[in-house]
């Protein structure tokens, strides 16, 4: 079961994602009906860790595996988002897949045929509509440690 919980006012949202980057480029995924772009990841289930849950979900969206390594960021979001009310925790983590290769074009992954995935470069990463807000302004990811070699 999901850490989402749906009440008169609003959600109440659990998520964890990725900051996935290669050769100076960040993978980013959206909603085909979106103008705007967010980190990979999905939400949290009941009882698992936010780590353990962005691996399951990596593998469930793009079949890849990869390993959560640090925790880089943790946000308080809120939002709306089709006419709910959304009060969210995020957890952002740096991540290793070594499976991942850059492209320029955008590819769908396999849990959601409405999900597009494209690789940005980093340094045109404030020129997009990046979510949760305040994520650009962390970029580029100069203080981070890891890159997929």
């Amino acid at each position: 079961m999901d850490l989402t919980l749906r009440t008169e006012t609003g959600v109440l949202n659990c998520r964890t994602a990725a900051l996935i980057m290669k050769e100076g480029y960040i993978l980013l995924h959206k909603n085909l009906k979106d103008d705007y772009w967010v980190l990979p990841g999905g939400r949290i289930k009941l009882h698992e860790n936010s780590a353990a849950a962005l691996e399951r979900e990596i593998f469930e969206e793009l079949h890849i595996r990869g390993k959560s390594e640090k925790l880089v960021l943790l946000s308080e979001n809120f939002f709306e988002y089709d006419g709910q009310r959304f009060h969210e925790y995020g957890f952002y983590y740096e991540f290793r897949c070594d499976e991942l290769i850059v492209c320029e074009e955008g590819f769908k992954g396999y849990e959601d045929d409405h999900l597009i995935y494209q690789w940005h470069k980093i340094e045109s990463i404030s020129e997009l509509t990046l979510f949760p807000e305040g994520l650009s302004d962390i970029l580029p990811l100069s203080n981070f440690k890891h890159e997929i070699k």
